[in-house]
């Protein structure tokens, strides 16, 4: 009799639900959807703006667009969403770009569509071309080019007025100092002049010239500022015009300019092979010559020639002299590094003999020859061309060439090419979508390169312990700290550190969602709460008359389902501080058999406000009815934080068994727990309102671990007398005062 009714119940209301669809389709031919803008088309943002909103009525679903290469920076909250006054955020990220940046949101609600214009402005920038000049002591102009999109002023060092002052363009021309001006939308360069008179002191002479933006700051939150330093060298010099000199072995006469206006000498090599060359008349005072003797040996021998100022050896400067061996053959490099895209790269050799350059065989199909020569003083200096060939792999290559010397006594040297590899870096993972807890996250990637790692988001970290590896990289995502939130999402964008590779991973982190409903009628709650969100909640607070049909999907929120499995329900914190436990509705647990052959009888919990008793209508099914925390209420729930109603008297058999709480408290009114209530559970804590100690059946408080148990002041010694209590660790509640 009673599934005659239940049929019934159910055909009563599929004909209202068609009834009422019908005439949502009538309303819907009539009503053509409508969108209706309440903020301004076009916002304008600050460059550390966070958020924008735009206000909106849609009378139907609606849906938001947004241009795929604005995604990095201009995030809105919801892509869709239903009927109503709307206000939708949209999230913009730092702009740190020396322009300013615009985006076009688009909201469209059937036929219908709206656009608002975003426009974030750049950040702060002023800089200049160099932080640094070093001028002689004689003086001269220099030239500071100074970006900026912001007023700026200049100030100089106190006292720098007597040998340093600003001249205007006309006069750097003059001097040869080159004028450039250039005017963008985002930033304006210029350049001023400064006139440095000649330093007639022994003494180097330092300064600095600060530009600065009148109460800016940049993005470190510091003052705008820029800081050149002028160095003018004491006019006490001594330069070789060459540092390095090449001989041949058959020597010679090697001729020296110096740059000095101080009186020097030289200190010659001790071996006594290079000797001033005393009988040559000389050009002038700072141009020197030294007869270097023949080299009879087949290694190259190396010298130092030191000039230094006379009562003063730390004013110096060095010639380096090396010497080639007996018909030698001098590479410039061992070793010639070539880029991927390859091209014409020159091969430098000194020799004195005849060469030639000759390619093996395997490396003939990408190295090519072209051969030009230029001949100076000392040795024969060759000029080698070689072309290379575009490397199409993504490991680097290596080959090699020969250069050789013709003649009676055959030399030869080998220089070794060693070609980049083709460039390529590519993130396995366009997108990744994370719980709101957080969690580490390893993103593989195929590279040929090294590379850097960029995150766009503060709530991103690259772990300090793990470092990079050739296959990816660990990100750790931080947890949401507020609940509901709206969803956010950051770049993890990998970068070639040698070029403009890089490719990137969208991190997106779901909200923390808390749902807050009141049940009226009983058996609402799963009307309440959206089919989409229910496994996605992690906090629930309910009120209101709630029975079996409430509880059920409370169970199936917390990660409890029937016949002792679990559900992808998230919820962990759940407040029934004003809900009140009634009769009806489904049964909130179920559990069957699993006969082979004949079916064992299947038990189900139900809710019941007037006592607990079990009612056995036919012999394959055990129907139990609860008061309050009814058996098996919360078994295998993920809960760790409850708060239960102040009016339930019994706390029913397996309750929270597997239950992940480890705090709870029990109201006054609870006068019996039930058997293994809390067995297999995280308990560790409990506190108990009620003045008399509760009725406790068989292993009610048996816990994994030890529990300590916290009740009235004045109920403290019946609480230590009293069977099943005496055995705990009891504490007054004032003890935690």
């Amino acid at each position: 009799m009673k599934h005659l009714v239940k049929f019934a119940y159910c055909l009563l209301f599929s004909l209202l639900a068609v009834a009422c669809k019908q005439a949502d389709a009538e309303s819907d031919v009539m009503e053509m959807p409508s969108l209706t803008l309440y903020s301004e088309e076009n916002m304008v943002a600050e460059a550390t703006q966070g958020s924008v909103y735009i206000r909106f009525v849609a009378s139907a679903d609606w849906t938001v667009t947004v241009p795929t290469e604005v995604m990095g920076w201009c995030m809105p909250a919801a892509y869709n969403g239903s009927p109503g006054e709307r206000e939708l955020e949209v999230v913009l990220a730092h702009n740190d770009q020396d322009r300013e940046r615009n985006a076009r949101i688009t909201i469209s609600c059937g036929k219908e569509s709206l656009s608002v214009f975003i426009v974030q402005k750049q950040e702060n920038s002023l800089t200049v071309s160099a932080d640094r000049f070093e001028v002689k002591p004689e003086g001269g102009i220099i030239a500071i080019e100074v970006r900026a999109n912001v007023d700026y002023a200049w100030e100089m060092e106190y006292g720098m007025n007597d040998w340093v002052a600003q001249v205007d363009e006309a006069e750097a021309q003059r001097t040869g100092v080159q004028t450039r001006y250039a005017v963008t939308r985002a930033l304006t360069t210029e350049t001023l002049y400064f006139r440095v008179q000649p330093n007639d002191r022994d003494l180097i002479r330092t300064g600095s010239i600060v530009f600065y933006a009148p109460d800016k700051t940049g993005p470190d939150g510091l003052p705008l500022e820029e800081v050149v330093n002028i160095y003018q060298h004491e006019k006490s010099i001594l330069l070789l015009e060459e540092s390095e000199a090449s001989i041949s072995d058959r020597g010679g006469q090697l001729w020296v300019d110096i740059s000095s206006n101080v009186d020097f000498d030289v200190q010659l090599p001790a071996e006594g092979w290079i000797q001033r060359d005393a009988s040559t008349r000389i050009a002038s005072s700072h141009t020197l010559c030294f007869t270097v003797q023949p080299n009879d040996t087949y290694d190259v021998r190396e010298a130092d020639i030191v000039f230094f100022q006379k009562d003063n050896p730390d004013l110096a400067d060095t010639l380096h002299v090396v010497q080639a061996q007996n018909e030698a053959v001098i590479l410039g490099s061992d070793i010639l590094e070539v880029a991927q895209e390859g091209g014409v790269v020159e091969v430098l050799v000194k020799s004195n003999v005849d060469v030639e350059l000759y390619i093996f065989d395997g490396y003939a199909d990408w190295l090519k020859q072209v051969d030009t020569k230029l001949q100076t003083r000392a040795l024969t200096e060759n000029r080698f061309y070689l072309e290379v060939a575009p490397n199409p792999y993504y490991d680097e290559r290596k080959g090699s060439v020969l250069v050789r010397g013709n003649g009676e006594s055959y030399h030869q040297q080998e220089l070794k090419i060693v070609q980049g590899q083709r460039r390529h870096l590519e993130m396995n993972s366009d997108t990744l979508v994370v719980e709101p807890e957080g969690e580490e996250l390893y993103l593989s990637f195929r590279t040929s390169v090294d590379y850097e790692v960029e995150l766009t988001a503060d709530w991103l970290h690259l772990p300090q312990t793990r470092g990079l590896d050739s296959r990816g990289i660990s990100v750790t995502v931080d947890p949401y700290t507020d609940v509901n939130q709206p969803l956010r999402q950051a770049l993890v964008i990998v970068k070639d550190t040698k070029s403009a590779l890089a490719d990137t991973t969208v991190i997106r982190q779901k909200p923390l969602l808390h749902g807050v409903y009141n049940v009226d009628p009983a058996g609402t709650l799963p009307d309440l709460v959206p089919e989409d969100l229910k496994l996605e909640m992690r906090a629930l607070k309910v009120s209101g008359k709630i029975n079996g049909t409430d509880i059920h999907l409370i169970r199936e929120m917390s990660g409890g389902g029937d016949n002792g499995r679990r559900t992808g329900g998230k919820v962990t914190s759940l407040d029934l501080s004003g809900a009140e436990f009634v009769g009806g509705g489904e049964a909130y647990y179920g559990r069957w058999g699993s006969g082979a052959v004949i079916p064992t009888p299947g038990t189900y919990w139900y809710t019941c406000d007037n006592g607990m008793y079990s009612d056995r209508p036919n012999g394959w099914t055990e129907n139990y009815y609860s008061e309050g925390i009814g058996a098996y209420m919360f078994y295998l729930c993920k809960l760790t934080t409850l708060i239960l109603p102040d009016n339930i008297r019994r706390i029913g058999e397996s309750s929270f068994r597997s239950c992940k709480i480890e705090r709870l408290t029990l109201p006054a009114t609870v006068t019996t727990i039930g058997k293994e209530a809390f067995v297999y559970s995280s308990l560790q804590v409990l506190h108990v309102k009620a003045q008399v100690p509760p009725q406790l059946e068989a292993d009610a408080l048996k816990v994994d671990g030890t529990l300590t148990v916290y009740v009235p002041s004045e109920s403290v010694d019946d609480y230590k007398t009293a069977e099943g209590w005496k055995d705990l660790t009891i504490l007054s509640e004032s003890a935690l005062d």
